[in-house]
């Protein structure tokens, strides 16, 4: 299951549910990820807390028969919390640093110019049916500008790793993506298995029946009897010598008996 930040997720096979209260990406170095943590809260039928724990990788949430793993996340297209940019006016001396949310309008100082985010795509390709995001990843993160003013409105686009590539606004000298904070969403697998303990009875049940048939070497053995003598054979076993003496044993006690029940 996947959520972010305040959503509230099922738990399979049970009344509880899992409410995410954070999720933060710790990181090597540059766009390197090098651990992500989900800390989460159970929560019972009444909506009390029943748990809670910090959930990393090879560090489940274990909670009434459920086990709760990280297991991966995801940047989401066009949603983020702020983006900042910096913007050169013509007749501006010093640039001016804006922070945009969705669907606010910035204006820009010294101008009659505003302008708002629009689409937001952490790993830009421009394809044949536009612009789009190739992963969950920011690869190549792009942020769309929108101005508008007394000349109408227009649309481009700006990159935070490649800053050069942006679009060329008529009304601005510059447009530069420099920070955005984009929403997260966890990645979670919940595993239930309310026969655990049956298994491992069964797992050592099991190994004990294969002890015991290491230590005990069970064997048929076939043999016939007429007025030529005795014949008796066996199925060659894993120690072929003690097999053998065993047979010769078998031989001598079975030859003595014969003898006494003939001379009786």
């Amino acid at each position: 299951l996947y959520g972010k930040s305040g959503d509230i997720l099922p738990i399979s096979g049970t009344q509880a549910t899992l409410r995410i209260d954070d999720f933060r990406i710790i990181m090597a170095g540059k766009m390197q990820v090098s651990d992500y943590v989900t800390t989460a809260t159970v929560l019972d039928d009444t909506g009390a807390v029943a748990d809670s724990a910090e959930i990393e990788v090879n560090h489940p949430l274990d909670h009434d028969g459920t086990s709760i793993f990280q297991s991966s996340y995801y940047l989401a297209e066009d949603e983020f919390e702020w983006a900042r940019i910096m913007v050169s006016a013509p007749d501006s001396k010093v640039p001016a640093v804006l922070t945009l949310k969705e669907g606010t309008a910035q204006p820009v100082p010294g101008t009659e110019l505003a302008v708002s985010p629009g689409r937001f795509l952490p790993d830009f390709r421009m394809t044949e049916s536009g612009p789009r995001s190739v992963s969950g990843n920011m690869n190549n993160p792009a942020l769309e500008i929108i101005l508008d003013g007394p000349g109408g409105r227009t649309s481009g686009w700006t990159f935070l790793l490649f800053p050069k590539f942006g679009t060329k606004f008529d009304r601005l000298d510059s447009v530069v993506f420099q920070d955005i904070e984009p929403v997260y969403y966890t990645g979670l697998e919940m595993s239930r298995n309310p026969g655990a303990s049956l298994f491992m009875a069964g797992m050592i049940l099991g190994a004990a029946g294969l002890l015991l048939l290491y230590l005990f070497d069970y064997r048929v053995v076939h043999g016939s009897i007429d007025g030529a003598g005795l014949v008796v054979t066996g199925v060659t076993a894993r120690w072929k010598v003690a097999f053998r003496e065993q047979l010769d044993g078998m031989e001598k006690e079975i030859g003595e008996a014969v003898e006494k029940e003939g001379a009786t």
